[in-house]
């Protein structure tokens, strides 16, 4: 039997910090640099004068058997947080320069702008097969009705780029199927993690966070990048209300972003100073989630979300919006409660239903254990995705 080729494979996205599209690219491309040729071209962490970044750091990590770490990064100045006519179209020449002097197999894409300057230059230079990965959909965010339509063109104009589409949920795959003339190219793929199997104990995670509880106190915790996006200021409001009629819960929140100042401001207007914790970012966050007796993610938009993955590993009983992908996640009132987005009083609902029935707790822990199990598989993520490598490597 001839042996499989060997690959040259891109991955590209906008930033290099580390959320749900970064650790998907990590996933992707450690596995794949075992046995091809990997290059990551990401664009840092969008500030000026910022550091490179979690993924690009994280990239350089891994050892292989030759002694030497087979992951090439490679930085896209002129990728920008914010949209700039003269940035887009650098960013569009750096990436045409690349593709011309490494000649890949294929091109990865993930992140929006990424998706279609990258989907644009990988055309341009003829790359055999260009796949791109929605991680949830921009169009959909709060904006107003023109930069949604823009959005979305942008968004049809890169699928039409790509030769594969990869969406991460169900929920995406029906939307991206709307999109005309690219039905056949959409394909669901659902993430998945490397199974968390070692966690820190309860107390020991509980210091390391900065969280003081006392021995009857029930923790309430979140891991989440803070973004609008994720709906931290209604998980906060819906808090404020739950402990004045139960006083012996704190609430942990662990992560950075740019909103932390407001959200520190809002818990200080609430008079949570004392029992909303602010860990900050935590490396590994996933090991210190027994620290929590209930996880709660109160997202306004998702894709897949890895941190219910994870808190599935950790049989935490989840509280989650029921947006994106977490229906496919959370059964709801089997393995978790699903409520509404930006609607503070039926996250402190489901809160205080489940401070009240602990045995709750515990069945939803243990299904949601389950069905991250047997549904959410490596492996599968991993076979799936390499089929999409390998289908006509040789495009004219």
């Amino acid at each position: 039997m001839a042996e499989a080729k060997k690959l040259k494979i891109l991955y590209v996205i906008t930033k290099s910090n580390w959320g749900g599209a970064q650790r998907y690219v990590y996933e992707l491309a450690t596995s794949f640099a075992q046995s091809h040729d990997v290059t990551v071209a990401l664009g840092g962490t969008g500030e000026p004068g910022a550091s490179s970044g979690l993924l690009a750091d994280r990239l350089k990590d891994p050892i292989y058997p030759n002694g030497r770490s087979a992951i090439n990064v490679k930085f896209i100045r002129a990728f920008a947080r914010d949209i700039s006519l003269g940035k887009e179209l650098l960013a569009l020449k750096e990436l045409r320069t690349l593709l011309r002097k490494n000649e890949y197999d294929v091109v990865h894409l993930n992140s929006s702008k990424a998706g279609g300057l990258g989907a644009l230059a990988a055309r341009l230079t003829r790359v055999p097969q260009i796949i791109f990965t929605v991680h949830g959909f921009p169009h959909n965010e709060d904006r107003n009705i023109i930069a949604r339509g823009v959005i979305w063109i942008a968004t049809w104009f890169t699928f039409l780029l790509c030769h594969s589409v990869i969406v991460i949920s169900q929920y995406d795959l029906e939307r991206a199927r709307k999109f005309p003339f690219c039905s056949r190219k959409i394909n669901l793929v659902y993430n998945s993690v490397t199974p968390v199997t070692q966690f820190m104990n309860r107390e020991e995670a509980q210091r390391k966070l900065g969280v003081k509880v006392a021995s009857d106190t029930l923790v309430i915790g979140t891991i989440a990048e803070l973004t609008k996006n994720k709906g931290i200021g209604y998980l906060i409001q819906a808090f404020a209300a739950l402990n004045r009629a139960h006083p012996n819960t704190i609430l942990c929140i662990v992560g950075d972003g740019e909103e932390k100042k407001k959200l520190q401001k809002m818990a200080r207007t609430e008079n949570l100073s004392e029992t909303v914790f602010f860990s900050g970012f935590v490396p590994h966050a996933s090991i210190y989630l027994k620290a929590f007796d209930i996880f709660i993610l109160p997202s306004i938009k998702e894709g897949l979300p890895y941190v219910l993955l994870e808190a599935g590993f950790a049989s935490l009983p989840v509280i989650a919006t029921n947006v994106g992908g977490t229906l496919e996640i959370i059964e709801n009132q089997k393995s978790g409660s699903l409520v509404s987005p930006k609607v503070s009083q039926e996250l402190k609902s489901a809160m205080t239903s489940m401070i009240e029935h602990p045995e709750m707790r515990s069945v939803f822990g243990n299904a949601l254990k389950e069905r991250v199990i047997t549904k959410f598989s490596l492996h599968e993520m991993f076979s799936q995705t390499k089929k999409l490598y390998e289908i006509e490597k040789h495009r004219g």
